[in-house]
């Protein structure tokens, strides 16, 4: 079965990542760099490069902003995201369930039309 994540790019377009094993190598490779969680509920968790706020080369992500601001993170994310599941009870990663993948990739959408409009680059 698979454990899916969601991968959010700085442009609003994702797709989906299957994060049942090697999730260090695929987690890293999404992110460009070494891997950061945030957790934004006990059910969802967003993953971001650790040294996005020290490199310039990446742009704001919209949705990832969005997120971390609605829980009271003052940050402005940057870089591409992806989104899991919470935790289990023995601390491991668990994957997006259907409806909260659903969500995230609509709310990707509105983000990708707000760049694509240029409404908030």
């Amino acid at each position: 079965m698979a454990k899916n994540a969601l991968v959010v790019n700085t442009d609003g377009t994702y797709s989906t990542l299957d994060v049942e094993t090697e999730f260090l190598s695929k987690m890293q490779n999404a992110v460009d760099g070494l891997i950061e969680a945030i957790d934004l509920s006990d059910n969802l968790t967003m993953w971001v490069n650790e040294e996005f706020l020290f490199r310039g080369s990446f742009e704001p992500n919209l949705l990832g902003t969005a997120m971390y601001q609605s829980v009271g993170g003052g940050s402005v994310i940057l870089g591409t995201i992806v989104f899991t599941g919470g935790t289990d009870s023995e601390g491991e990663t668990l994957g997006l369930d259907d409806s909260d993948y659903t969500r995230l990739s609509a709310f990707a959408e509105i983000a990708k039309g707000w760049v694509e409009t240029g409404v908030m680059a």
